[in-house]
């Protein structure tokens, strides 16, 4: 079996913890041009299970995938989350027939505003109290003109891949919250 080039993504599961890394960078970010690239990260991340959940499960011929591609492009969630993968991989997505004119994306519109967030600190004696924030957010509009902010956006693709997975007898184990934060550099 062809491995990744990229050591810490050797496996399925590593793939769906990093697209858990990825939300919690973006919604932890506050830096508008980071956040994009974090948000966008877990896009291609969340476009790529679908790659990675067809090598595990051996289905390798295009018509054994269909049926679940058909699923696929009726959830609008991750019809966004291939639009705006694609489109940051391609820059303009381009029909494959009709002439390689541009294709004409599902997903209405994404957009930076300002929002509300809610940090978390632990403090010296083990108290844990939250900060309200306002900070740059993402806003996903999706086919069917409904807004989704950034978190609400990753945790349904998030929680779309859990249970999906779960129906077709896949556990995954998540990240823990030390692999979520990371350590700073700096």
């Amino acid at each position: 079996m062809p491995m990744s080039l990229n050591p810490s993504l050797d496996s399925f599961g590593a793939l769906y913890r990093k697209m858990g890394r990825e939300l919690y960078r973006a919604y932890h970010e506050r830096n508008r041009i980071h956040k994009a690239d974090h948000f966008y990260n877990f896009c291609i991340t969340a476009h790529a299970m679908r790659d990675y959940f067809f090598e595990h499960q051996g289905l390798i011929e295009k018509a054994a995938q269909q049926p679940y591609n058909d699923i696929w492009k009726e959830n609008d969630f991750l019809v966004a989350v291939s639009d705006i993968a694609n489109t940051a991989k391609h820059f303009t997505l381009r029909e494959s027939n009709k002439g390689r004119a541009p294709k004409l994306v599902k997903t209405k519109k994404l957009h930076q505003n300002q929002g509300d967030f809610a940090d978390f600190y632990k403090s010296e004696d083990g108290d844990l109290y939250v900060e309200k924030v306002r900070a740059t957010n993402v806003v996903v509009t999706l086919a069917d003109g409904q807004e989704y902010d950034l978190y609400s956006f990753t945790r349904e693709v998030e929680n779309y891949w859990r249970t999906f997975l779960k129906s077709e007898s896949i556990n995954l184990r998540r990240s823990s919250v030390k692999q979520l934060v990371g350590e700073r550099s700096f």
